[in-house]
């Protein structure tokens, strides 16, 4: 931390904004609320109330959640349908689990599945439909997701990310002054020691890494002892 930088220290209570409904869910085909086999469920994604996504298993939720705490992505939508042609020349529709729109226009479709279920079979398959997806225009990339390449400690950083992803306008305004008067590397620590109450400090900071407005040095889990720069200026 600069030894300049002179900032009152927080009074920061934590005020709950009124909660706004999540608009529906747009998946182009019907989710299975019930199931013997696999988990289900659905969560928020985007800013507000956001929009509801349904999900059909834990992996799809680890990777939902892993997606959407990239700073790159700028919009996420399951089970979009891409028609395609097999190798008897019939018509078949693939059903992509996660359509990811990326901050600069570019649009990757995902499929979701255990490296168990991984068949020869299942990458003809899925290389026949990428393709034909790429060919067509439909997306710019196609990508499979499986549990060996869930990377844990991404998947770790976007549960906070989730978790404390509303705003706590007192605590954002703080963190905003003392990011934007800090310089160097700083521990997230002694950011958060600006704070009367760490938690409202940790939560506001852990929103500004996953804005891009702080970086990790590292890549590990975010925690007090993680260090951290500025990477450019809080808009207010």
């Amino acid at each position: 931390m600069s030894e300049d930088m002179m900032l009152p220290v927080g009074q920061s209570n934590r005020k709950e904004l009124p909660p706004e409904l999540p608009e529906p869910s747009t998946a182009g085909r019907k989710i299975n609320r019930h199931s013997r086999e696999h988990c289900t469920g659905q969560i928020p994604v985007g800013p507000g109330g956001g929009r509801i996504v349904h999900l059909e298993s834990h992996l799809e939720l680890c990777w939902c959640l892993t997606l959407m705490g990239r700073e790159s992505t700028a919009d996420l939508r399951e089970q979009v349908g891409f028609g395609w042609e097999d190798e008897q020349g019939e018509m078949r529709r693939h059903w992509f689990d996660f359509f990811v729109t990326e901050v600069d226009g570019s649009q990757i479709a995902y499929s979701v599945k255990p490296q168990a279920r991984v068949s020869e079979r299942f990458l003809r398959e899925m290389s026949q439909i990428a393709q034909q997806a790429r060919e067509s225009g439909f997306v710019d990339d196609v990508r499979l997701l499986t549990d060996e390449n869930l990377d844990r400690i991404d998947l770790f950083n976007a549960k906070l990310f989730f978790a404390y992803r509303r705003p706590e306008p007192a605590a954002d305004r703080l963190a905003h002054e003392i990011h934007d008067a800090m310089s160097g590397l700083c521990k997230l620590g002694e950011l958060v020691a600006y704070f009367d109450k760490p938690g409202d400090g940790f939560r506001a900071f852990v929103r500004l890494i996953q804005s891009g407005h702080l970086k990790l040095v590292r890549h590990e889990q975010i925690s007090l002892n993680s260090n951290v720069f500025k990477a450019r200026k809080v808009t207010q």
